[in-house]
């Protein structure tokens, strides 16, 4: 088993990585555009509201989470462990500031992955702090 070059630098291990070219069957969203909500969000212990669906036909529903504690921190974001207040799922949410100097695809890279051992992305949010921020969440 050799490294294979996969997109954007990542590297594999003899792995094969499905990728749709459209949306996946179970993203709620149905689409790549994110809902946005307003406030800080993701704090340890702050409640995260956001909506889901309401697209293609879909029944548009309200989720809110309470972020519970850090998960992990790196350059680009923070990590945080949820649940969701109306099912008692634990979910991890990823916050990343978006700087508008460059192109973040993760967002559409993560809707095209299928592959057991790559955690399946269950939605996504933006959210803006009071100095205009912007951040996509995104909720594995």
């Amino acid at each position: 088993m050799g490294w294979e070059a996969a997109p954007e630098g990542i590297m594999q291990i003899g792995a094969e990585i499905s990728v749709s070219d459209s949306a996946r069957a179970d993203d709620d969203d149905g689409d790549s555009e994110p809902d946005i909500i307003d406030g800080v969000g993701a704090e340890t212990g702050h409640v995260i509201r956001t909506s889901i669906g309401g697209r293609n036909g879909q029944p548009k529903q309200n989720v809110s989470y309470i972020a519970e504690h850090v998960v992990g921190t790196g350059s680009f974001g923070v990590v945080f462990q949820a649940k969701c207040r109306e099912t008692g799922e634990i979910v991890a949410i990823k916050k990343v500031l978006q700087d508008k100097r460059y192109k973040n695809r993760e967002l559409q890279i993560m809707q095209m992955l299928d592959h057991p051992n790559i955690v399946a992305l269950k939605h996504s949010f933006f959210s803006t702090t009071d100095k205009e921020e912007v951040y996509l969440n995104l909720v594995s």
